[in-house]
Protein backbone atom coordinates (compact mmCIF):
# COMPACT_ATOMS: atom_id res chain seq x y z
CA UNK A 1 0.00 0.00 0.00
CA UNK A 2 2.58 2.40 0.76
CA UNK A 3 4.61 1.32 -2.64
CA UNK A 4 0.79 2.25 -4.49
CA UNK A 5 0.76 5.83 -2.66
CA UNK A 6 4.57 6.46 -3.15
CA UNK A 7 4.36 5.79 -6.84
CA UNK A 8 1.42 7.69 -7.04
CA UNK A 9 2.28 10.57 -5.75
CA UNK A 10 5.71 10.62 -7.50
CA UNK A 11 3.53 10.32 -10.88
CA UNK A 12 1.60 13.61 -9.84
CA UNK A 13 4.78 15.18 -8.58
CA UNK A 14 6.79 14.35 -12.23
CA UNK A 15 4.17 13.01 -14.26
CA UNK A 16 4.26 9.82 -16.50
CA UNK A 17 6.48 8.82 -19.52
CA UNK A 18 4.91 8.70 -22.89
CA UNK A 19 5.59 5.25 -22.71
CA UNK A 20 4.38 3.84 -19.63
CA UNK A 21 1.37 6.17 -20.12
CA UNK A 22 -0.88 3.77 -22.18
CA UNK A 23 -0.19 0.73 -19.48
CA UNK A 24 -1.85 2.73 -16.42
CA UNK A 25 -5.37 2.46 -18.84
CA UNK A 26 -5.32 -1.12 -17.82
CA UNK A 27 -8.14 -0.46 -14.92
CA UNK A 28 -10.47 0.48 -17.49
CA UNK A 29 -11.12 -3.08 -19.14
CA UNK A 30 -10.72 -4.14 -15.42
CA UNK A 31 -13.19 -2.04 -13.94
CA UNK A 32 -15.79 -2.71 -17.18
CA UNK A 33 -14.75 -6.43 -16.45
CA UNK A 34 -15.75 -6.38 -12.91
CA UNK A 35 -18.76 -4.96 -14.02
CA UNK A 36 -19.94 -7.09 -16.23
CA UNK A 37 -18.92 -9.75 -13.52
CA UNK A 38 -21.47 -7.89 -11.04
CA UNK A 39 -24.62 -7.72 -12.97
CA UNK A 40 -24.15 -11.47 -14.17
CA UNK A 41 -24.04 -12.35 -10.99
CA UNK A 42 -26.62 -10.41 -9.46
CA UNK A 43 -28.82 -11.93 -12.25
CA UNK A 44 -27.86 -15.26 -11.36
CA UNK A 45 -28.66 -15.15 -7.34
CA UNK A 46 -32.00 -13.40 -8.70
CA UNK A 47 -32.67 -17.02 -11.06
CA UNK A 48 -31.69 -18.98 -8.49
CA UNK A 49 -32.55 -18.01 -5.52
CA UNK A 50 -34.85 -15.43 -6.08
CA UNK A 51 -33.11 -12.42 -4.79
CA UNK A 52 -33.84 -9.49 -5.61
CA UNK A 53 -32.52 -6.46 -6.13
CA UNK A 54 -33.82 -3.07 -7.76
CA UNK A 55 -32.67 -0.88 -10.29
CA UNK A 56 -31.60 1.65 -8.00
CA UNK A 57 -29.25 -0.46 -6.43
CA UNK A 58 -27.72 -1.72 -9.35
CA UNK A 59 -27.28 1.78 -10.72
CA UNK A 60 -25.43 3.06 -7.20
CA UNK A 61 -23.79 -0.28 -7.51
CA UNK A 62 -22.52 0.51 -10.64
CA UNK A 63 -21.45 4.07 -10.29
CA UNK A 64 -19.61 3.46 -7.04
CA UNK A 65 -17.08 1.08 -8.99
Amino acid sequence: VVVVITAFNSMLHYGTAKEAAPTLMIIIPIMTTLGIMALRQSHGLHMTFEVHSTAGETMVFLSRL
